[in-house]
């Protein structure tokens, strides 16, 4: 008697070894035979990557940022408080499920480079003009794996449960129309999502003119890029705090930790605005302020 492939993907879930590829591969085929699309189309953006969609919290790797130094190698990068850390060195891992098979098996470190305009911006924030890349540990991919695999488990058990097995690898009418009906065994039951892993394009074009030393001037740039007022205030206080800075050195600590903070809110949406265009406006209109690059 063939084995009902519900059962054959509870077995191969429950076995670590078994390949996790393949696993999903099994699981794709089943949903696509019993029409369930959600569960069809989470299957095959693992196994095809995620591309400009959006990825499961699963997926949000939190590693460690460092920056290299051209005598002492990749030195870890000091942050400003924990939430400014979470938010620069979590990478969302949009790649297949082969890929992210092949990174946790594989010898050696992992690293991720981040886009130019987020490169820019970080070397902008720590006045430090070498690359920056994200450091993660193999036990990262291994979660991520470990996490399709239980969602598999979860999605199987739960078919069972609703009194679908399967024949072999097909499915019986009446299985097909309970898994029709069913609210249970959508795969929008088991996961979250966290953000677009797309890249954000820069704006062009923007009315960024400010004149040196004229901050009536940089506070209306930034009030026309929706700059909470609280915000701007905290920077005309940042940039007293900090004194005279010559344009040369860079920016002073406090506004360099005020443009962190700003650059936390664009990622995690508390200030409406896209990563790159965040990246453009800041850097150039304070920069704009002290005369750098002017």
């Amino acid at each position: 008697m063939t084995t009902p492939i519900v059962l054959t993907l509870q077995r191969h879930a429950l076995d670590n070894q078994f390949p996790i590829t393949e696993l999903l591969r099994m699981a794709y085929a089943a949903a696509v035979k019993l029409n369930l699309s959600d569960f069809q189309e989470w299957a095959g953006r693992e196994l095809n990557g995620y591309g400009k969609n959006e990825v499961p919290d699963y997926r949000s790797v939190k590693g460690n940022l460092r920056a290299f130094n051209q005598f002492r190698g990749w030195i870890p990068v000091q942050m400003p408080d924990n939430e400014w850390d979470r938010t620069v060195s979590t990478y969302n891992n949009g790649q297949s499920i082969a890929e992210v098979e092949q990174l946790a098996s594989a010898n050696g470190t992992i690293t991720v480079d981040f886009p130019v305009e987020r490169a820019l911006l970080l070397q902008e924030i720590f006045n430090f003009d070498g690359e920056f890349r994200i450091f993660i540990g193999h036990a990262a991919m291994e979660n991520i794996l470990s996490a399709v695999r239980n969602r598999i488990l979860e999605w199987a058990l739960q078919l069972e449960s609703d009194g679908i097995l399967g024949d072999g690898i097909s499915f019986s009418r009446e299985e097909k129309e309970k898994a029709k009906v069913s609210g249970n065994i959508h795969i929008g039951n088991f996961q979250g999502v966290l953000g677009d892993v797309s890249e954000s394009t820069v704006t062009q074009n923007l009315n960024l003119t400010v004149s040196q030393g004229d901050f009536d001037q940089l506070a209306d740039v930034l009030r026309s890029h929706k700059v909470p007022f609280d915000d701007i205030a905290e920077l005309k206080t940042a940039i007293e705090e900090d004194g005279y800075v010559d344009g040369k050195s860079g920016l002073g600590k406090k506004v360099s930790g005020w443009i962190g903070k700003m650059t936390v809110k664009a990622c995690d949406g508390s200030w409406n605005m896209a990563i790159a265009t965040a990246a453009n406006v800041l850097g150039t209109a304070v920069n704009g302020y002290y005369g750098i690059g002017v």
